[in-house]
């Protein structure tokens, strides 16, 4: 593994495998199978990033009613004129809403938030060693 990717790991992915490894453990520990262990685990972090969800999927909305409002806009900006004209015109509407290009990325905050947890949850279990071998439940 690269420097980069090990920086990269260690700052984004292994804070979130740590805690999965630790919550994953005390529920082994109390449920005794390995099994339900890890679906209790998925309830418990479905239950706690769902505010983040809920706050993703309203931007999702915002962000998709804009495009609605601003696309025939841009369409019938775009068949009108060209060139300079054309980027001008665009760029007072995007003005006129307080819209930049780049805000489109908010559509996507759904799953960047559950990314980190799946690469966790990965690599939690990749390196569990106890659990090779054992039935599901």
């Amino acid at each position: 593994m690269g420097p980069l990717i090990y920086a990269v790991y260690t700052v984004c992915v292994y804070p979130f495998e740590a805690a999965l490894r630790y919550a994953y453990s005390a529920i082994s520990a109390a449920a005794g199978s390995y099994g339900l262990s890890l679906v209790v685990l998925s309830l418990c972090v479905t239950v706690a990033i769902a505010p983040l969800m809920k706050g993703a999927n309203a931007e999702q909305v915002r962000e998709k009613r804009v495009q609605n409002v601003l696309r025939p806009q841009i369409e019938r900006i775009t068949s009108e004129c060209s060139g300079a004209q054309r980027q001008r015109r665009i760029e007072n509407l995007y003005r006129r809403y307080a819209y930049h290009p780049i805000y489109s990325i908010r559509s996507g905050m759904g799953i960047l938030i559950q990314v980190p947890f799946l690469f966790g949850a990965y690599y939690m279990l990749r390196g569990y060693g106890g659990i090779s071998g054992i039935p599901f439940l």
